[in-house]
């Protein structure tokens, strides 16, 4: 009998034994089962289902197929969901141009700041990108992109200011001659200058605020016109002599045609005047202007004609219009005969 009971030990110590080791394979595999993904990994085309023990999404996408040689993960649902959703692209070829080197990369659809940034390209406030950061960039190309380093720096200089140069006429001189009467000096300022560079390389340089130091001294060029007379135009005229006189003027208006031909055979027109031979002989061409030169111009005309009323220095300038003889009445005047 005792022999017996030791024995019915021995067998329930066995049973005992592998329920257990049963019991602790079950839990070991619901805890293994628990610790299971599920994975679909999709490239807008294609989608893939995987079981794995990894919670790396990369590691995932690997083993789905879409090594991250040539695919980027660009979204992933998240690990609180039954099924992990991830979505990759496939990356293309692109060039950067950029501080002052290039090298070839691969890029997933973006835009080109996009792509720069994932390159480790940072873009400056004033950088240039071409095509512009903004801009798109698919699969299917092999785009170009380049970077130009633009920088804007603010400086304070002294700048000259260029002096100027004056001319004016003197009859002290004879005509065609020249001196300087008083020289020129630069003046000079202080500029505020915004100065912009591309890649290293000064483009350009704009004045924000300037304040002046010194003004500049303008240079006076006296040139001579002796013998000479400059009109309104800016012509000059030789002369061979001066003479002043009293001027009246005259119209044929009204008159019948007959009438309107002067002493030397030509038609009465402006331009053609009336003198006295023996002062201004007949044929001489002539500039008319004020004493002062400035208060009224009638410029050149040609002694033409004569009158009874017009001895001596006396000179009858033709206007159109018998009003414009009443406005210009008597009047002094100087006669250039021209040379």
């Amino acid at each position: 009998m005792q022999q017996l009971s030791k024995q019915k030990c021995k067998a329930r110590s066995r049973w005992l034994s592998a329920a257990l080791l049963a019991a602790g394979a079950t839990s070991m595999l619901t805890a293994m089962a628990s610790q299971l993904n599920i994975y679909e990994v999709t490239d807008s085309v294609h989608t893939t289902q995987i079981k794995s023990f990894t919670d790396d999404a990369l590691q995932a996408c690997a083993l789905a197929g879409y090594d991250g040689e040539d695919y980027a993960l660009v979204a992933d649902s998240g690990a609180d969901n039954l099924i992990r959703t991830l979505r990759v692209e496939r990356k293309f070829p692109v060039s950067i141009f950029a501080d002052g080197r290039q090298y070839e990369a691969k890029a997933v659809p973006g835009t080109v700041r996009e792509i720069l940034a994932e390159q480790g390209v940072t873009l400056g406030q004033y950088d240039e990108v071409s095509p512009s950061a903004d801009a798109r960039l698919t699969a299917g190309t092999h785009p170009r992109i380049t970077v130009s380093r633009v920088t804007k720096e603010t400086v304070t200089e002294r700048a000259a200011i260029p002096y100027k140069s004056i001319k004016r006429n003197t009859a002290e001189l004879d005509y065609g001659q020249t001196r300087v009467s008083q020289q020129g000096m630069d003046g000079e300022a202080e500029q505020t200058v915004l100065v912009t560079k591309r890649d290293g390389v000064e483009v350009s340089r704009e004045v924000q605020d300037e304040a002046v130091l010194r003004e500049p001294q303008s240079e006076i060029l006296e040139v001579g016109t002796g013998g000479a007379v400059v009109t309104r135009g800016g012509e000059i005229l030789r002369y061979a002599r001066v003479v002043d006189v009293k001027a009246t003027a005259y119209s044929t208006e009204g008159w019948s045609r007959e009438n309107k031909i002067t002493a030397t055979g030509t038609r009465c027109r402006v331009g053609a005047v009336a003198v006295d031979p023996r002062v201004i002989p007949l044929g001489s061409r002539l500039y008319i202007t004020s004493p002062d030169g400035e208060s009224w111009v009638y410029g050149t005309a040609v002694a033409e004609d004569t009158g009874g009323a017009i001895k001596g220095n006396r000179i009858d300038l033709y206007y159109n219009t018998q009003a414009e003889c009443r406005r210009f009445g008597v009047r002094g005047a100087k006669v250039y005969v021209l040379s």
